[in-house]
């Protein structure tokens, strides 16, 4: 992919410069974008994303704040010691996570 160094680059700027958005579907809390969130884009566990996959969640990323304030939950987790909420909108999922210390945060999106 030779365009995936400028969309890597392009992108971590743009998710830098995300502010945090308030959530309806979850009592109007704030919704942060951390770097867990968007090193989540580029890995899954230990494991490296192939770039096809990092490159479809690059290019849905610049719905992620609209789904995070009108998106309704669909789905609630509790996962190794982490709460999970699942947003939906438009055929986009956007999953939100939250630890035992500090603000929920955007944690993933993906088409649904």
């Amino acid at each position: 992919m030779p365009d995936y160094a400028k969309l890597l680059s392009e992108t971590t700027i743009y998710y830098s410069e995300l502010k945090p958005v308030r959530c309806f579907a979850l009592d109007n809390k704030y919704v942060y974008f951390t770097r867990s969130g968007f090193n989540h884009f580029l890995w899954k566990g230990q494991t490296p994303r192939p770039q096809k996959d990092q490159v479809r969640r690059f290019k849905l990323l610049k719905f992620a704040q609209q789904i995070i304030t009108t998106g309704v939950e669909i789905e609630y987790r509790f996962l190794g010691g982490m709460d999970y909420w699942t947003l939906y909108a438009n055929n986009i999922k956007v999953i939100v996570r939250k630890g035992d210390r500090g603000p929920l945060h955007f944690f993933s999106i993906m088409n649904a």
